[in-house]
């Protein structure tokens, strides 16, 4: 009798941006009881060891058969393979997602519509929420609970202009002319990415209520700059005082960061601790390029003048120092607010260790004796972002042991001495080290082993 994976690589290819329907899947056997399996069975399919053709068939029908036959918990974990997909770019699974609610069924739309208010994601997840929704009212389902709830959103986070923008793209598709006055709101308060369809004249004239502009239209992309950006400082509020590092830090990381650069507070300090133990000092030339792009070592904000530039270089400085101190003092801690749920790491935890594992890739790979001391940091610094499958809950990585390991290595640093032999083996908590980190290498496919050594496909190690 065939297993689960063998019979869905036996499948016939679908066809090209179609989910098959239902009955195609029913016909081959296949029900709640291979939903089950599915979900129960998903991280040992190694459906994506298979030639690329055959593995792209069998997790179109796998999604196909959860949307289907999966119910509550089958939509939720096509909505989780969403987050993994947008986090590592997987426009294969992205560009389906759409349809695959939709063969979910009108069950999906008060979850779809949970998610989008809730806004809890980065602004490419709640894109395909706000699209799913689209399609929806699209094909007359659940339309008006659909648009009112993307409507809702033009009044939400000031932050996902290109989401608002997208969202009144559809209402102009389906000439949704109704809720004109949620949509002037939304442009009056500069909300709204004026790249995607024009200014408020623009609408309007799209919607019906406006015969021709009053005014020359300007250019859309340079405009949106300037906007987006009157729109951040706004959001940011007035420029911390001096002496208020902290509040300065994330000032400028909010106000000159891109999507390469250091996200917040946490992930700075780990950046910053990864660079302090490097076995040799890393100058600030070096450091400093990489909190705004590690890949591009000539980036420099625009600075508005002189003294705001100084004004961020003394807090880092200063942030920099006081790490240094206490290590020294062997009571270094990050700026991190404690756990909720003491079994779950925080989204501030899990920067805070991406941070750390940058600074010492960016120096690693380079080093001809690397030390057992960064290899068992690094090791824990993972581990926290990344637990093993294998891994207890109750016995998942604390805060407190990578900044015990941290405290060892400076201890060890200053010393001459060597990492502890027993705590490098095994990152000192249990893990083994992960030796495989290089900074340099070529773009690893989405069915490609994550570099890190994590044991997972790229598209599923959160390293990505």
């Amino acid at each position: 009798m065939k297993n689960l994976r063998e019979r869905l690589l036996d499948l016939p290819a679908p066809e090209p941006d179609r989910v098959m329907p239902a009955t195609f899947y029913a016909e081959q056997g296949f029900g709640e009881k291979e939903a089950v399996g599915l979900i129960e069975q998903w991280m040992d399919l190694e459906l994506e060891e298979e030639e690329e053709e055959v593995t792209d068939a069998a997790l179109m029908h796998a999604w196909s058969i959860l949307a289907y036959f999966g119910g509550k918990e089958g939509r939720e974990f096509i909505i989780e393979e969403l987050r993994v997909a947008c986090r590592v770019d997987d426009e294969f699974f992205m560009v389906r997602f759409a349809d695959l609610m939709i063969a979910a069924g009108p069950e999906v739309v008060p979850e779809l519509i949970a998610e989008l208010k809730e806004a809890r994601d980065h602004e490419a997840i709640l894109l395909e929420f706000a699209s799913a929704l689209t399609e929806f009212a699209r094909q007359g389902i659940e339309r008006d609970a659909a648009l009112g709830a993307q409507v809702e959103v033009l009044r939400g986070d000031p932050s996902h202009r290109l989401l608002k923008g997208l969202i009144i793209a559809g209402l102009i598709e389906l000439k949704q002319d109704r809720y004109l006055p949620e949509i002037r709101q939304a442009f009056e308060q500069n909300l709204v990415d004026v790249s995607i369809n024009g200014d408020l004249e623009d609408v309007e004239i799209a919607l019906g209520a406006r015969a021709e502009r009053s005014s020359p239209a300007p250019n859309w992309v340079e405009l949106e700059a300037e906007l987006a950006k009157e729109a951040l400082v706004q959001r940011l509020g007035p420029l911390p005082q001096e002496g208020d590092d902290a509040g300065i830090i994330r000032y400028f990381l909010g106000l000159y960061g891109g999507p390469p650069s250091v996200k917040g507070l946490a992930e700075f300090d780990g950046l910053m601790l990864g660079t302090i133990l490097a076995p040799e000092m890393v100058p600030p030339s070096r450091w400093l390029p990489s909190i705004w792009d590690p890949e591009n070592l000539a980036h420099d904000p625009a600075w508005r003048d002189a003294e705001e530039a100084q004004l961020f270089l003394d807090a880092v400085q200063n942030w920099h120092n006081g790490i240094i101190r206490r290590l020294d003092e062997g009571n270094y801690v990050p700026p991190i607010e404690p756990r909720s749920d003491p079994r779950v790491p925080t989204e501030e935890e899990v920067e805070w260790g991406r941070g750390i594992l940058s600074s010492i890739m960016s120096w690693h790979s380079s080093l001809t004796d690397r030390s057992e001391g960064h290899q068992a940091l690094m090791a824990c610094a993972f581990h926290l972002i990344q637990p093993g499958d294998d891994t207890p809950r109750e016995e998942l990585i604390q805060v407190n042991h990578v900044v015990r390991a941290a405290h060892m290595l400076r201890d060890a640093l200053q010393s001459g001495g060597d990492f502890p032999s027993s705590a490098a083996g095994s990152g000192g908590y249990g893990y083994s080290t992960a030796e495989t980190y290089e900074r340099e290498a070529p773009k690893i496919g989405r069915n490609d082993p994550c570099p890190c050594g994590s044991g997972l496909k790229y598209k599923r190690c959160c390293m990505n």
